[in-house]
């Protein structure tokens, strides 16, 4: 009867800690530490060999010790803030994307601050043009960022050899760079969406000019409001993140949609 009991509840207790624990290693190795525990009080208490209880024991220890490693092997790595703001991540509301590539972690924060400033501010200011600029899309290999007549112009590195004379001390590696720019439509995403997104988010700018070289060619555009807005049949001014007409009237149908991105470069866009 007594036997039947203790099989019962080891039973209960086996499916219990799996249930309970997120790795059934761990349960099976506990279940063998207390039925080795058991049996060696058991054994103590009727004076019986020891050999069977320990050898269970030991083996629920060395399972034990095996499982926490390989759990700590798989855990998800913790989320470094602070190295999350050198790089870059396309923002999720505003670019209606999840990044999947390590070297593109920048948090929405920076150019949200900057988005909610330029409410209230001379959108012409060239200081907070430049703040915001650089937190574009690929804004880490951006190279220079000019702003004169109501005329904006963005260059960015023509590889990753001039990026690391500009700031040797990064930690950004050439294959992040190469996540960037290492096809055209990656390219063309960034000109088409980027330039739209500044004569969004600045109504004084009266144009746009991105230039992207990349293994030998430049890519460039070249964006004019009112040429943009009649284009599109809507300004691109009124267009806003939180109530998703961003998303839903650019971002998804134009950038993301390849048949409409290339007819916007064959109309704004350039190679050399």
């Amino acid at each position: 009867m007594k036997s039947k009991i203790a099989l019962i509840l080891g039973v209960v207790l086996f499916i219990a800690l799996i249930i309970w624990l997120p790795n059934a290693a761990f349960a099976i190795a506990f279940l063998a530490l207390f039925t080795g525990a058991s049996i060696l009080v058991w054994a103590l208490i009727k004076r019986k060999p020891k050999k069977t209880g320990a050898t269970i024991l030991a083996i629920g220890t060395i399972t034990l010790i095996i499982s926490a490693i390989v759990a700590g092997t798989n855990a998800p790595p913790t989320e470094n803030k602070e190295a999350a703001q050198e790089t870059e991540q396309p923002l999720k509301k505003d670019r209606g994307e999840s990044p999947n590539k390590s070297s593109q972690q920048q948090t929405e924060a920076p150019r949200k601050q900057t988005e909610a400033k330029t409410n209230d501010v001379d959108p012409t200011n060239e200081t907070l043009f430049e703040a915001y600029a650089k937190n574009l899309t690929g804004g880490p290999f951006i190279k220079t960022v000019k702003l004169k007549d109501e005329k904006a112009t963005i260059k960015y590195v023509k590889s990753y050899k001039e990026y690391k004379k500009l700031k040797p001390n990064s930690s950004l590696k050439e294959s992040d760079y190469q996540d960037y720019f290492s096809t055209v439509d990656k390219i063309d995403k960034i000109l088409v969406g980027e330039s739209v997104r500044l004569l969004r988010q600045f109504p004084a700018l009266k144009q746009v000019s991105i230039q992207l070289p990349f293994n030998g060619k430049t890519y460039s555009i070249k964006v004019e409001r009112k040429q943009v807005n009649d284009y599109l049949g809507f300004k691109v001014e009124e267009l806003r993140v939180d109530d998703g007409s961003w998303n839903n009237k650019f971002i998804n149908p134009i950038v993301y949609q390849e048949e409409e991105r290339e007819k916007f470069i064959d109309r704004f866009g350039n190679v050399k």
